[in-house]
């Protein structure tokens, strides 16, 4: 079943020229009260009306199906009772019973998602599925895949994928689209739906090496989108996130990676580069680098004010004029 969202609103704002996204995010409290439903607002602005859409979509939560709408678990069809109790998924909303459940940490989700703030929320099994059937497409570099599997509607693009044990890597969507090489399933998820890279940190005032309040959102095992392209050496990615994304090579803390990279970006240039401003050599003539010297040659004392005449070479020595 598609999630529902809640009610959400984009406007454009004139005194600031921003457009902003509002959210409810309290679904009994409007219930009960419609006046207060103020109260029970986020709100976000953004700089084009495409990415405030994009955030109303991300962040707006889905609306809970009512208990008395929902006699059967969504997923066994099994009827609650007394032992068969029945909860929300807290990623689309439908009835589930306990043994179609799984738990999964509050980061998984939205923030405007979690209203009670708990570490762990309730999921039914289809959205865990599809969560990772979502998260194989994508460093499976299947684009087709992926925009089929989030068009179901129940696909979180912003928040990280769950994991079966401890020891596996946390990764957003963004850090498995890098993983996987394929550089339409990037620009996918950060021009068409405005997936951030960076997270906003609180300014302290204290100036950094790599740069102000915006850091690079990071796995479990602290990467970034910057540091896997630069460990899977990929040219092409690296080019889209420095250029096109604005991310600096500056906030890589791995030097010998940095390097390998870019060794791998020069080799990729196109060999002819850089011939045609050669100054062409004259027919007959012998280059420097082409010549052979023997056991006595010097090198030569020039100075920067100084000129080599070929005439007053002796012996394989350079002479001052």
């Amino acid at each position: 079943r598609p999630r529902i969202l809640l009610a959400a609103t984009v406007y454009h704002n004139t005194a600031t020229n921003l457009w902003i996204t509002t959210i409810i995010t309290n679904q009994r409290g409007v219930a009960k009260n419609p006046a207060t439903a103020n109260k029970f607002l986020k709100a976000f602005s953004f700089g084009t009306e495409r990415e405030a859409r994009e955030s109303a979509i991300a962040n707006a939560p889905p609306k809970m199906v009512p208990f008395n709408e929902s006699p059967v678990c969504f997923s066994c069809k099994g009827k609650f009772a007394v032992f068969r109790r029945a909860s929300h998924c807290r990623n689309c909303g439908v009835c589930a019973c306990s043994n179609c459940t799984t738990a999964w940490p509050s980061k998984m989700i939205p923030a405007t998602y979690n209203l009670k703030h708990e570490a762990q929320v309730s999921v039914c099994i289809s959205c865990n599925a599809l969560s990772l059937s979502f998260k194989k497409a994508l460093l499976d570099g299947d684009l087709e895949e992926a925009i089929a599997l989030y068009g179901t509607g129940n696909v979180n693009l912003r928040t990280p994928f769950p994991v079966s044990q401890k020891k596996d890597e946390l990764m957003h969507p963004i850090h498995c689209a890098v993983e996987s090489g394929n550089l339409s399933i990037l620009r996918w998820l950060i021009d068409d739906h405005f997936c951030p890279i960076k997270i906003h940190r609180a300014d302290t005032g204290k100036k950094t090496k790599r740069g102000g309040p915006d850091i690079l959102i990071l796995t479990s095992r602290g990467r970034s989108v910057l540091s896997i392209a630069l460990e899977n050496l990929n040219v092409c990615i690296l080019r889209y996130l420095v250029v096109e994304c604005g991310v600096s090579i500056y906030e890589s803390k791995d030097l010998k990676a940095t390097l390998r990279a870019l060794e791998a970006s020069l080799n990729a240039l196109p060999k002819h580069m850089g011939i045609s401003s050669r100054r062409p050599a004259t027919p007959g003539s012998t280059r420097w680098d082409h010549a052979s010297f023997d056991d006595f040659s010097e090198p030569s004392s020039l100075g920067a004010d100084e000129h080599f005449d070929e005439n007053k070479s002796v012996g394989g020595r350079s002479t001052r004029s």
